[in-house]
């Protein structure tokens, strides 16, 4: 569910404001099928811990944006958001590294004609240090404890044609 508010005191700026609830906590557990594999000992490997327990958390997220149209055909844009993680250190993995995270978002648009526009964005997400201390991949003896950090670059670039 996601509730926003634009407010464009001018012909020039555009300012916006989103929150956001996710249900994530109808994700239980993950469980992979393998209905084309009728070998026993491939089924095993393929299976081990299958399914995967997850008790995921429903969360909230917020977002602050802006758009500044510097001529009819150029705008630049910033924003900023915060997103809950789902994932509780019981079950959080490392092949899903996810933690609260923070986002600075920078772009602009630029209209090529009348139906034809360019947008090019950056996106820097910072996720806060987690310290996990559980008990997946213990069974296997090899445990994933430790405290991880990321921070992700993304770039997008989109083209849109209007007919």
């Amino acid at each position: 569910i996601v509730l926003g508010y634009s407010y464009k005191p001018n012909v020039k700026w555009t300012f916006n404001a989103d929150i956001e609830w996710m249900n994530w906590s109808v994700v239980n557990k993950e469980e992979l099928a393998y209905p084309e594999e009728s070998n026993a000992a491939r089924l095993a490997v393929l299976n081990n811990g299958n399914p995967a327990s997850r008790d995921w958390a429903s969360v909230f997220s917020g977002a602050l944006g802006t758009q500044y149209e510097v001529s009819d055909r150029f705008r630049v844009r910033t924003g900023y958001f915060y997103r809950q993680s789902p994932i509780p250190n019981d079950t959080w993995e490392p092949n899903l590294p996810d933690s609260d995270s923070h986002a600075v978002t920078a772009g602009f648009g630029y209209d090529l004609r009348k139906d034809l526009t360019v947008d090019l964005a950056w996106s820097g997400i910072m996720y806060l240090k987690r310290t996990v201390d559980n008990t997946v991949g213990d069974a296997a003896g090899g445990g994933i404890d430790g405290t991880y950090r990321q921070w992700d670059n993304l770039a997008y670039a989109t083209v849109t044609y209007s007919f």
